[in-house]
């Protein structure tokens, strides 16, 4: 795996771990794992995820942490 790949997989799964545990924005998160542009993000993820940060929260989200 290259350097830019584990990168963006490691940021990944650090938004996918924000999204399941805080009410956190998306546009906050995305700024948390470097992402200044919250559409370059949502794309990124989408990529990664195969469904939108929205939509891996509605199913993924832990109630009470």
């Amino acid at each position: 795996e290259s350097p830019q790949a584990f990168l963006l997989h490691y940021r990944m799964a650090r938004a996918a771990q924000m999204l399941k545990e805080t009410t956190l924005p998306i546009g906050t998160i995305s700024t948390m794992v470097s992402y200044a542009n919250q559409l370059h993000f949502s794309r990124a993820f989408k990529n990664v995820h195969g469904v939108s940060p929205r939509e891996y929260r509605q199913t993924h989200f832990i109630q009470g942490k």
